[in-house]
């Protein structure tokens, strides 16, 4: 997983495939000896308490049926940011897909860390009646750091980056800043404070208002919707 993570790619490359850039990976997997190993899902590493106190030696923390990597799907997505993070499949051995991202040039350590700490809240909220009622909740997913510098993330479906849909916006109004217009109001870090002052309320924040309201008012035009998205975006 390593490997694959840490695989260089050339800027041009859009997709990879298993069988030809990582043959020995696909072959060691789909061998019979082969140990089993877990699918890293957010629903299978969550434990699940007792309800009540007490001794429980029949009690099942982890409940619900687990998968195993069974094999790989052929295509490798190489997805348009600037680490280069790939985009794969895990066959299960419950015969379903699984979608991961391998990233790798980070250290994932603390957003392990932080999915620990939501799941926490969200334990929390759960005891709430009120919170339980408005089912409010944080969407967690898991996330397995390999060392230092890469990792795998539980691919979550269904999902819009905040930097597409804000560039989205601004295109439309015609105030968009390409990456060169945005190089050329850099200005040194000794520069005096005053001067950075003013490219930032002169020029930047021109071309930045507030606009991401906007996206929910096209998104969820019925308000009765609002504070379920609200809820969700938790």
């Amino acid at each position: 997983a390593v490997f694959l993570s840490l695989f260089q790619v050339d800027g041009n490359t859009s997709t990879l495939s298993m069988s030809i850039h990582f043959k020995s990976l696909k072959k060691l997997v789909e061998e019979q000896t082969f140990s089993e190993i877990l699918i890293p899902l957010q629903s299978v590493m969550i434990p699940t308490l007792p309800s009540v106190p007490g001794t429980h030696s029949n009690h099942d923390p982890f409940p619900g049926g687990w998968a195993y990597i069974a094999g790989f799907g052929d295509t490798v997505e190489i997805l348009a940011s600037l680490q280069k993070p790939k985009k794969i499949t895990l066959k299960g051995s419950d015969g379903k897909s699984y979608i991961m991202m391998c990233k790798p040039k980070d250290d994932l350590r603390k957003d392990c860390r932080l999915m620990e700490f939501n799941s926490l809240i969200n334990k929390c909220l759960r005891k709430d009646a009120e919170s339980r009622r408005r089912e409010l909740h944080i969407r967690t997913y898991a996330v397995i750091p390999l060392n230092e510098e890469c990792g795998i993330i539980e691919w979550v479906n269904n999902t819009a980056g905040l930097r597409n849909i804000l560039l989205k916006l601004y295109k439309e109004k015609g105030i968009h800043m390409t990456g060169k217009e945005l190089r050329q109001c850099m200005i040194p870090k000794t520069a005096p404070l005053h001067e950075k002052l003013k490219v930032f309320k002169e020029t930047l924040l021109p071309r930045h208002p507030p606009i991401f309201h906007e996206w929910f008012l096209r998104t969820f035009p019925d308000p009765t919707s609002w504070s379920v998205v609200y809820c969700v975006l938790l």
